[in-house]
């Protein structure tokens, strides 16, 4: 007996950690701003399964990597970004920096 209500805790508890693509997205932001940067790249790349279609996601998990000192993985998610915002100087900079600094 005590099995099906230790499952139905266990659901309930699981659903509540869950997080909605706005809350990822903004713990991902706080975290980065306050230098959480690895803590940060996860919930980035989590919201990015769900929207990958959000540029300015893609710029600030990339902006995550190239503080991390991890530029190769930072290179893709900027020409993501560049790729669907081409008109932005700031991309196109990161990009050149992460290049560089690699």
């Amino acid at each position: 007996m005590w099995k099906p209500i230790f499952l139905l805790f266990l659901l309930n508890a699981s659903l509540a950690l869950a997080q909605t693509p706005q809350q990822l997205v903004q713990d991902a932001m706080q975290r980065q701003q306050a230098g959480d940067l690895a803590g940060a790249v996860p919930e980035y790349r989590e919201f990015l399964k769900l929207h990958p279609e959000a540029t300015a996601i893609h710029t600030n998990l990339g902006v995550a990597l190239a503080g991390l000192g991890k530029f190769e993985e930072a290179i893709p998610e900027y020409k993501t970004a560049l790729r669907q915002l081409p008109s932005q100087p700031t991309i196109r900079l990161n990009l050149a920096l992460a290049y560089y600094k690699m």
